[in-house]
């Protein structure tokens, strides 16, 4: 399965993408006239309340889903995308228009070259992913710099290599800004808010830039404000912006920085990290979920508006 922002794909024993949920953008791959309206009086998306198969012939191996658009990969390796186009997320030119924006309701094939192995989508407009060789691609909205090019501004609709030459791991996508881990397990961060002021005040780099202090992760999960990295012994550590207790330590707030990883508070032996926007959530070596970060939609479970300490997840 793979969880969108408004949306839900899965795969069938067979291959067959089916998916469910806002189709305003074509993300769950039907065409208008199958989209319907699940009744929300505030936005009043289009959507699709039902299961339905993706409009294609195509059989996937794997799928990868983000704030407005879905990826597939097959078994030859070639990766197929639909939904939102609007900041070139896509990574092809799509003919398709949604709500006056460019879309593509069916899968449309990436470049051929460069051959990616992994992708990284968010809750943002732009995608990037990894070579097998560990060479980082990103493309979309490069608004502030996250497409790591070496430029600020403008959208690009292909996939285009990172600056700098290093090679990584494994990427993710947040807000307005990516992170990746180095062969070494080293992070480096490019975009917006994710690093040290520099002149002006401002947090931004057009092109990675190694974050100091750090240990060595083997994972990485990044949202809107903040980065969180696990080492090999299972601890995690975390930077960027506490906005919400998403770095599960304190003071929180959106003016509260930290420059370099910080343990968490509570930090039991994390098996898995898993998160997006402002909340984060972990597996422990017990078998237990715990969440972090923004609460005020039901993320933590009982309510309560955010929580800089892990909480326990009863029934899981």
């Amino acid at each position: 399965m793979a969880v969108g922002g408004l949306h839900t794909c899965a795969l069938t024993a067979e291959g067959e993408a089916w998916c469910w949920g806002a189709n305003n953008a074509g993300q769950a791959g039907l065409p208008e006239a199958a989209t319907g309206s699940c009744g929300d009086p505030i936005h009043g998306w289009k959507c699709v309340p039902r299961p339905h198969a993706v409009e294609t012939t195509l059989r996937f191996d794997a799928l990868v889903a983000g704030a407005a658009n879905t990826c597939g990969f097959t078994d030859d390796g070639t990766i197929h995308c639909w939904g939102s186009n609007a900041a070139g997320q896509l990574g092809t030119p799509s003919s398709d228009s949604c709500d006056g924006l460019p879309c593509s309701r069916t899968p449309v094939a990436l470049p051929a070259q460069p051959k990616l192995r992994t992708l990284a989508l968010g809750s943002a407009a732009h995608v990037c992913g990894l070579t097998a060789g560990g060479e980082a691609y990103c493309w979309g909205s490069n608004e502030d710099g996250q497409l790591g090019i070496g430029t600020v501004g403008g959208n690009r609709d292909v996939p285009t290599a990172v600056a700098g030459g290093v090679r990584y791991r494994t990427i993710a996508v947040g807000g307005q800004h990516t992170c990746a881990l180095s062969i070494e397990g080293m992070p480096w961060c490019w975009g917006r808010d994710i690093l040290p002021p520099g002149e002006g005040g401002v947090s931004l780099s057009a092109t990675p830039v190694a974050i100091e202090s750090s240990p060595a992760f083997t994972d990485l999960i990044t949202g809107t404000w903040a980065a969180c990295g696990r080492t090999a012994t299972g601890s995690v550590h975390c930077w960027g912006i506490n906005a919400n207790g998403e770095m599960g330590i304190t003071p929180v707030g959106l003016t509260t920085r930290f420059a370099t990883p910080q343990l968490m508070a509570r930090d039991p032996r994390w098996v898995t990290l898993a998160g997006s926007s402002g909340t984060f959530c972990g597996l422990d070596a017990a078998g237990d979920t715990w969440c972090w970060g923004h609460g005020a939609d039901g993320e933590l479970g009982p309510v309560q508006e955010y929580s800089s300490a892990p909480v326990l997840i009863d029934g899981v």
